[in-house]
């Protein structure tokens, strides 16, 4: 590696290894043989090319969009924001953020409990509040997952602590809680889509439960007491003989109103398309401040937002694009060989012997 400064996606130095060079083709002024060789090699441009990169002035008229919205009465004070920061399922901390005069955000300052408790802080948006209210409710002492990011899908406002303490930004998303019930069989097997395969990675509270996908993704499921309960029994007993099948027809018709049942076994309650999935991988980018962090993720529907752990979790999947409900096929062993491919192949091109 050399010590050239790549200014536009703030890498510190000139990589040598192929993939990358095809990546950064755009910063190294590469001859054009290169890159046609690069690109050869690399089986297509460069993925980073895909990323729409705002210009100036977009990032401008953006801000002024929002100086514009905000009323008269702040115009001479600060623009201040509460940002949340997940350091695990059960610590969520609240940090002040001021807007700098070039237009991006402070690094931020923790916001005591005391402090925030009172609730006087004169920036405290209405969501700020609604999660205030829940945390004197539960008269708790610190943040968790579950007070804070029910009220925070789709937000731009939560963030996990990255190198360097950097703040990366962090997607939740919301699922509505569903069962998929299979005979494969030996067993008629159940399962849930708001399970998770590391009981580590979710959060259960009394009428939510929050799955951790990795770092920079969590899902949202909400429920009712009643729902949750009857749901937490139904996948611990997970496998069924096939002699429950008509039982279990009969017991899912009769909660109908409760359960959300997605299974070819309920013919009254079967309105979704059936898709069988190619095994996509697809990547999650997330910006820092200077560099990118990337995630693999298997996409059953492309195009869809099911973005789970290749190889791995339900066979079945529900999923909705454009309007149309799905029930997705996954072929789990295609997403493992995939992501094999990828993973070698990214070994294989980021060797001290690949130039």
């Amino acid at each position: 590696m050399t010590g050239r400064f790549l200014s536009e996606f703030g890498v510190d130095y000139e990589p040598e290894f192929a993939i990358m060079r095809n990546e950064f083709s755009r910063t190294l002024g590469l001859s054009p043989q290169e890159r046609k060789e690069l690109e050869e090699k690399m089986g297509g441009a460069p993925l980073l090319t895909s990323i729409y990169v705002k210009q100036d002035w977009e990032v401008l008229l953006d801000q002024l969009d929002a100086l514009g919205d905000m009323d008269d009465t702040m115009k001479n004070e600060s623009i201040t924001r509460i940002v949340y920061v997940i350091h695990s399922l059960e610590h969520v901390e609240l940090k002040e953020q001021t807007l700098l005069k070039e237009g991006t955000w402070s690094v931020g300052k923790s916001i005591s409990y005391s402090r925030y408790l009172a609730g006087d802080l004169p920036y405290m948006s209405d969501v700020d509040k609604a999660i205030l209210t829940q945390v004197k409710l539960h008269k708790a002492y610190n943040f968790n997952v579950g007070m804070v990011l029910p009220y925070l899908v789709g937000s731009d406002k939560v963030f996990y602590m990255g190198e360097k303490n950097q703040l990366v930004p962090v997607s939740v998303t919301e699922e509505k809680p569903y069962l998929v019930l299979e005979n494969e069989g030996t067993f008629i097997v159940l399962d849930g889509n708001f399970e998770a395969e590391d009981p580590k990675s979710q959060f259960t509270g009394e009428e939510v439960i929050i799955t951790k996908k990795n770092d920079g993704l969590y899902t949202v499921y909400r429920f009712t007491c009643k729902q949750k309960l009857i749901y937490l029994q139904l996948v611990k007993q997970r496998l069924f003989p096939p002699t429950a099948e008509e039982p279990l027809k009969a017991f899912f018709h009769r909660h109908r109103n409760i359960i959300n049942m997605q299974s070819v076994f309920m013919e009254d309650n079967d309105t979704a398309r059936d898709y069988e999935s190619t095994g996509h991988i697809c990547l999650q980018v997330l910006p820092c401040k200077d560099h990118y962090i990337i995630d693999c993720f298997a996409q059953p529907l492309p195009g869809g937002s099911q973005l789970l752990v290749p190889g791995t979790g339900m066979a079945i999947v529900m999923d909705e694009k454009d309007g149309v409900h799905y029930r997705v096929k996954r072929h789990l062993r295609l997403e493992s060989d995939n992501y094999a491919v990828l993973t070698v192949f990214c070994e294989e091109h980021c060797t001290n012997g690949d130039q």
